[in-house]
């Protein structure tokens, strides 16, 4: 009664969110490395194709030198 049924909820909510926010904090380390790993393993996966599609024009080149000759 009285001032019992007013401060529960805040103190209900306030644990909550204390929970809430530590595990964030926790989480937010490891998230941000995974999307740091996915960014450069995209990125690599881009150099390689396009390593690769430079290779094949190179190739191409030989063929048509070797062709002419």
């Amino acid at each position: 009664t009285g001032i019992g049924n007013f401060l529960t909820p805040f103190l209900i909510f306030f644990i909550i969110g204390t929970i809430v926010s530590f595990g964030l904090t926790m989480l937010h380390i490891p998230m941000t490395n995974m999307i740091i790993d996915y960014v450069r393993q995209r990125e690599r996966e881009k150099e390689e194709k396009k390593e690769a599609k430079q290779k094949e024009k190179e190739m191409e080149e030989e063929e048509k030198k070797a062709k002419k000759t």
